[in-house]
């Protein structure tokens, strides 16, 4: 980490942002060994939001099969292959008619997720 906790707060402060807290507490099993209230590998964020603000959007990310002026572009994409065969974005008569019974699959999607601008609950995530 390029920075000390001390140093990502004094930043985060300077710019009106909540500062990091790390939390280890824990207490002294029957057999004398620390045990934290969090197991390790596991974090807990929580974070608060200015009143009326919203707690995130979706967002999408550029894929490489939509293109926008020659870009890469955020979308949907959607793909048809009939009988295995690659996907030519139509499908044709003499395709669907190429096997007794054809096999039609199409995939659909989004490349993207939600991002999470104040989360208003805890948020626990486990790192390995």
């Amino acid at each position: 980490m390029p920075y000390s906790l001390e140093d990502i707060n004094k930043i985060l402060s300077a710019r009106g942002l909540p500062t990091l807290e790390v939390y280890d507490e824990g207490f002294i099993d029957d057999d004398g060994n620390l045990q934290t209230f969090l197991p390790d590998n596991v974090l807990v964020v929580i974070g608060k939001r200015p009143s009326g603000q919203r707690i995130g959007e979706f967002a999408m990310t550029p894929t490489l099969h939509r293109q926008l002026n020659g870009q890469a572009a955020p979308g949907f994409f959607s793909f048809i292959e009939v009988n295995g065969g690659a996907n030519t974005g139509s499908v044709s008569m003499a395709a669907l008619g190429a096997g007794k019974n054809p096999k039609i699959e199409i995939t659909g999607g989004v490349y993207g997720g939600t991002i999470l601008f104040y989360p208003r609950s805890i948020v626990v995530m486990k790192v390995d």
